[in-house]
């Protein structure tokens, strides 16, 4: 990431300032014993996808085979490598049948564009395909559009576009959340595609908090109004609950944790208690048994698997020389 990209998207600062900061204590997460899977014909195959880089500093897109995740410990397959990509990835949202994905890489004039490939990175093709930031590209629960947000010169926005990037829609007027600065980002649909989630900047311009509404801009909801910073939003598949992550604190970007809310802003609970001390992104899995996420320990981040209600934490990538980031959950049919 060069410097340029990180004075003009502040928010980005912050996810990448996490990894580079010593932290706190944590209890010991013991790793499941990994099992080879064999889905029986004809039942969907589940995969938990990140993106890392290989030993030459290549980034990729990972993928190993989950299942029992009705049990107290999943089964896991061994991890392989999808695809590689030519410079950095920074998020990756599959489609619904999981045979195409979405990510945001380096793009036009140096800047964030969002891509979509087949699963296996061939038909390679640049959306967005502009000298805006565009990022955290989001497939909709039937497949038909791609979110993600825009940052042309004159702020930032949520767009709304069919996969192949035709017919972009501005979701909603930045003036609806009252702030002088409007900068809405991290969008996450609903699972009836009726809603977004999107964290952006509280009234006094500055500090991320959550958001809800409808995609014609009406229904706003406030979910967090607290003096820190909150991102990552994501629906549980029930749509009962979403995550986010949490700044403990916002001058030293010292640590942060895992928090669960309901849509109406109530029931909050903090999910990881500062058992790992940054994370990034969060997924549910397509069931809602279990959440993953990237935290960092203390070297590099792995991903993790935590149930909803806090219990059996474990890392799954246990890496001591890669970083493993952006989590996403991939349902083959």
């Amino acid at each position: 990431m060069n410097k340029s990209r990180l004075i003009e998207m502040p928010f980005r600062l912050f996810l990448l300032g996490l990894s580079l900061l010593v932290g706190c204590s944590r209890r010991q997460i013991e790793p499941p014993t990994p099992a080879r899977l064999s889905p029986e014909p004809n039942e969907p195959r589940i995969q938990l996808t990140y993106v890392s880089t290989d030993s030459l500093g290549v980034y990729g897109v990972y993928a190993l085979d989950a299942g029992c995740l009705d049990s107290q410990q999943p089964c896991l397959g061994e991890t392989r490598e999808l695809f590689q990509h030519s410079s950095q990835i920074f998020s990756i949202s599959w489609s619904p049948d999981g045979n195409r994905v979405a990510f945001v890489s380096e793009g036009v004039d140096r800047k964030d564009d969002v891509f979509v490939s087949n699963w296996d990175g061939s038909n390679l093709e640049n959306i967005t395909n502009s000298s805006a930031y565009e990022g955290f590209s989001a497939w909709s629960p039937d497949g038909t559009r791609i979110a993600y947000e825009s940052c042309p010169r004159d702020g930032c926005y949520i767009i709304s576009a069919k996969p192949d990037g035709t017919e972009p829609v501005r979701l909603w007027p930045p003036t609806q959340v009252s702030s002088p600065r409007p900068s809405p980002h991290q969008v996450a649909w609903s699972p009836d595609g009726t809603r977004i989630a999107f964290a952006d900047n509280d009234k006094n311009g500055a500090l991320d908090q959550i958001f809800t509404m409808l995609l014609d801009g009406s229904g706003l909801v406030q979910l967090t109004d607290v003096p820190t910073v909150n991102l990552s939003p994501a629906y549980s598949p029930d749509g009962q609950w979403l995550g986010f992550v949490r700044e403990s604190d916002p001058e030293t970007l010292g640590s942060s944790d895992i928090f669960l809310i309901h849509p109406d802003g109530s029931g909050e609970i903090n999910l990881t208690m500062r058992s790992v001390r940054t994370q990034l992104s969060l997924a549910w899995s397509p069931g809602g048994q279990w959440i993953a996420f990237d935290g960092d320990n203390d070297s590099t981040y792995d991903i993790y698997l935590i149930r909803p209600d806090g219990t059996s934490m474990f890392n799954v990538t246990g890496s001591t020389e890669t970083d493993e980031n952006y989590v996403a959950w991939r349902t083959v049919s």
